[in-house]
């Protein structure tokens, strides 16, 4: 009589493994959803609310681009920001001023940007958008910016999310896409787009 050896099933083994790496998976899901949850509007305002902009407009003004421009996309996108905070949120009708934080922000544009954008032209619509926020009593609370999420096939281009709150409840939610200038070596805003 002939036994036949009966052979021990792996399959154990195998979903063992197929929990491990759900769990992980999962672990990982989580992680990701925290860093990169929108804060509340609160945590914004309270951010906001902690910054002097008399002292940021001192220090946005004394940066010379020459010698000292962000050498990040995250930099960039934060220069950015600090000047948005100071055109929108800046209570002085200084238009000289206004003036001198807009070009500091329009030299983070790339250039088919502001030559689309005459200075002129983005400073009178700039102090008409400020003029009708006054009118209507909403102003700017807070802005909270995302970490830059790079281009899967370059590391020459990323994408930074941003989201402006304002203070009649709304909030407005960008992807800003920057490029590496392939000369310059800088990074620059090339574009974005409005999520809704």
């Amino acid at each position: 009589m002939v036994t036949i050896a009966k052979k021990k099933k792996k399959s154990s083994g195998a979903l063992v493994l197929i929990i491990f790496f759900v769990c992980l998976a999962g672990l990982i899901t989580a992680i990701f959803m925290f860093t990169m949850r929108s804060p509340s509007p609160d945590e914004a305002r309270a951010e906001h609310a902690s910054i002097d902009l008399d002292q940021l407009m001192d220090e946005v003004l004394s940066i010379n681009l020459e010698t000292d421009f962000p050498e990040t996309p995250d930099g960039v996108m934060r220069l950015y920001n600090d000047t948005f905070r100071l055109l929108y949120g800046w209570d002085r009708r200084d238009t000289y001023t206004l003036s001198r934080v807009l070009e500091i922000q329009r030299s983070l544009y790339s250039q088919a940007l502001y030559e689309l954008n005459p200075l002129p032209q983005q400073l009178s619509r700039l102090i008409f958008a400020r003029e009708e926020e006054a009118r209507m009593g909403i102003e700017l609370v807070g802005i909270h910016q995302g970490a830059p999420t790079f281009h899967r096939f370059s590391q020459d281009r990323c994408a930074i999310y941003v989201i402006k709150f304002i203070s009649n409840g709304q909030s407005f939610h960008y992807n800003y896409h920057l490029f590496l200038h392939p000369e310059t070596e800088r990074w620059e805003i090339g574009m974005w787009d409005e999520i809704t």
